[in-house]
């Protein structure tokens, strides 16, 4: 007797939905600007710390591993920037400044 399948197999029943990627997209995004928040935050008190906390500072961030985390904060801040402007409605009350609806 064979036993049945996971419900959530993805060839049988499961479906990749686009939510689903949003959701993982946004997860990711919010991941990479709290680290790049804090690498940002971090290179600030090196500036006003001195010098040798700076060149500390700047010989990470100039690493593979440094290049990659300001990189994904770079990524995660343009593709968060027009998302969360959309969701704020921050567009579209700039939108009704230069488009007024028609009157009547």
């Amino acid at each position: 007797m064979e036993r049945p399948l996971s419900p959530f197999m993805f060839p049988t029943w499961y479906r990749f939905q686009i939510t689903s990627a949003l959701s993982i997209l946004h997860r990711l995004t919010g991941v990479a600007l709290a680290v790049g928040s804090i690498l940002l935050v971090w290179w600030l008190i090196t500036v006003a710390a001195g010098s040798e906390l700076f060149a500390a500072t700047h010989t990470f961030l100039a690493s593979p591993i440094g290049l990659v985390l300001l990189f994904g904060w770079s990524v995660a801040f343009l593709l968060g920037t027009p998302a969360t402007a959309l969701n704020s409605g921050a567009l579209l009350g700039a939108a009704t400044l230069f488009w007024p609806r028609p009157c009547c």
